[in-house]
């Protein structure tokens, strides 16, 4: 059964199969069919399947019905370009809670709802479950609780699987003592989420509504820097549509290995792809070669606006050939977006000192994240041993240390005390006390 398949032909097909046999495909666990219709979205099909007999499963450690029914909603909501699809997973949800479909939950109140089953999990932070309830009608809150199994943690096999598992993660990270490292982990982790308590960017909105003033990057980045950021991403969505592999697209891809550029774009040229996807294809092409861009922007794949979410070269080697093939080092992308910004969000030090070397114009008054701020909202995603580096490198560029700055320390000293001691004994300005507030805000899309 493929996620792809037409529901019509998928309904033709279950009329000679058992309802309830299990399936398998892909990287997805053995499910039954209608776990399987529920998580790839096909709402016919579920719908078809529950009207003939179909058993919603409810197995104590595979995930049950409604838990793949959340964690494909969940998906829905991340890609939420396509509303239909989106609508699709909201019904799914709502057939299931008629039925009495029970889920697991880890967290389940009006700001914070989530859970997990092998291998995959669920969560809806408080903006996307208010959305769901006045928009849809969709309360989360209503579905039933399953039982979950009950382990003996004392038992010989769990001792045994607990003794293998720390052995192997001491043995590939290094780590001693990984079970107790693991607990006072889980402890620091549940230290945070309890104090701090960000808001989303529609809450920030609504604020600044009522108190009828201009929404405005200005505003929102006088809130918190990261505010302005996810406002720009929703004001100026950048979309792509990925083209199904078909033998145009290996023709144009065997074309781009033999290194024949033109051949790659004069077959694209003889198709019918949308704006969408011939912005998808310029990426996939600027990814084999960035030295291609002057013949990609002389062709009908050109694209009138960069974005740098969809580029991924970080060589130095293919900066310097996109520069000369025509790129502009100091190019601002419409969400604010500079190479720096991609370096730093690439967590690439070579390169942000290759562009540093290279004067590329900061203009950090007219972007709405200064890139001391974003290193250090994201600084736990970088490596331990590069994050004084990037600091060195940041700092020398002189910044003036603002409260945002400081608000983003004191997260980090939450998460990492003996680094935060090392980075104020360097830098003494970056000192806070327990009085810094911790950010205010965060974005669902950053």
């Amino acid at each position: 059964y493929s996620p792809r398949c037409a529901e019509p032909l998928i309904i033709e097909a279950l009329n000679k199969q058992n309802l309830n046999q299990i399936v398998g495909y892909d990287k997805i666990d053995a499910i039954s069919l209608l776990d399987y219709a529920v998580n790839y979205n096909k709402d016919s099909v579920v719908e078809y399947l529950l009207n003939h007999g179909a058993t919603i499963s409810n197995d104590l450690y595979l995930g049950s019905t409604m838990e793949w029914a959340l964690k494909n909603l969940m998906v829905q909501f991340w890609n939420q370009d396509q509303n239909e699809n989106i609508l699709k997973s909201i019904n799914i949800v709502k057939k299931l809670i008629h039925l009495g479909a029970e889920a697991r939950f880890s967290a389940k109140n009006d700001f914070k709802i989530e859970g997990n089953f092998p291998r995959q999990f669920y969560q809806f932070k408080e903006v996307e479950i208010k959305k769901l309830y006045e928009e849809y009608q969709l309360d989360l809150i209503q579905i039933s609780e399953r039982k979950t199994l009950v382990v003996d943690k004392q038992s010989e096999l769990i001792q045994i699987i607990t003794t293998k598992i720390s052995e192997n993660v001491t043995k590939e990270t290094s780590i001693k003592n990984s079970i107790t490292t693991f607990h006072n982990c889980r402890k620091m982790i549940n230290k945070i989420e309890d104090s701090w308590k960000p808001k989303p960017l529609k809450y920030f909105i609504n604020q600044i509504s009522e108190n009828k003033i201009p929404i405005t990057k200005e505003n929102l980045q006088e809130i918190d820097p990261i505010l302005a950021t996810c406002y720009l991403k929703k004001e100026n969505p950048f979309r792509i549509e990925v083209i199904e592999n078909s033998p145009s697209t290996q023709q144009i891809f065997k074309a781009l290995s033999e290194k024949d550029i033109n051949k790659a774009i004069s077959i694209a040229e003889s198709k019918e792809y949308s704006m969408k996807q011939k912005r998808w294809l310029f990426y996939q092409v600027l990814g084999w070669d960035t030295a291609y861009y002057s013949e990609l922007q002389n062709s009908d794949l050109h694209q009138s606006e960069f974005n740098y979410r969809y580029f991924s070269s970080t060589k130095i080697e293919s900066i310097k050939s996109f520069v000369e093939a025509g790129f502009d080092l100091d190019y601002i992308d419409e969400q604010g977006t500079t190479l720096l910004h991609f370096a730093i969000q690439k967590r690439n030090l070579t390169l942000l000192k290759y562009l540093l070397s290279e004067n590329v114009l900061l203009a950090e008054l007219n972007l709405p994240d200064d890139l001391l701020y974003l290193f250090l909202r994201d600084i736990t995603k970088f490596k331990e041993e590069t994050r004084l580096p990037f600091l060195i490198e940041l700092m020398a560029l002189k910044p003036n240390i603002n409260h945002h700055h400081l608000s983003a320390i004191a997260l980090f000293k939450m998460r990492n005390q003996e680094q935060y001691l090392e980075i104020v004994e360097l830098y003494p300005e970056l000192l806070i006390n327990d009085k810094t507030p911790l950010p205010k805000a965060y974005c669902e899309i950053y």
